[in-house]
């Protein structure tokens, strides 16, 4: 039986590995800022680790980090994550005057709580979609949802 477990486990982390690298590339090219994912990855982070997911130690946090910008999908870290949020929604405040860009992270849990963080970020590091219907449309808002990485 453990051994089972074991071999699951293993077999769902290549699953995830081999999605995230592949994959075909549409819109979320459109929507690729590493400024932004750093922004959404720390906002997150922040968020989750003591209180969600009692993340005490230095080395949870790390493996919580890394995975939150993709760089290595630890199961248990995403098993957890995927249990506690349901989404993460970015609305992005643009003001004429200003360089940068308000933008509010919301992250909804699965039990339905919604947190929401604010962040700046420079316009030039906006998402090359939200720059451009800001453009076009001339609006001040936008609003784009942030995919955890293994979900991409």
């Amino acid at each position: 039986m453990f051994i089972a477990a074991i071999a699951l486990a293993v077999a769902v982390a290549v699953f995830l590995l081999l999605r995230g690298r592949g994959g075909t590339k549409g819109s979320a090219d459109v929507d690729a800022s590493a400024a932004l994912d750093a922004l959404v990855a720390d906002a997150v982070e922040r968020e989750l680790a003591q209180t969600v997911l009692a993340m005490k130690t230095d080395d949870e946090r790390a493996r919580l980090r890394k995975a939150l910008r993709g760089t290595d999908a630890d199961i248990d870290v995403v098993t957890r994550l995927e249990r506690a949020v349901r989404g993460i929604d970015l609305e992005f405040i643009r003001f004429a005057h200003e360089a940068d860009t308000e933008v509010n992270v919301t992250l909804t849990y699965e039990d339905g709580k919604t947190v929401k963080t604010t962040r700046r970020l420079a316009n030039v590091d906006l998402p090359r979609s939200v720059r451009e219907g800001f453009e076009r449309n001339a609006t001040t808002r936008a609003f784009l949802a942030w995919q955890l990485p293994w979900r991409r």
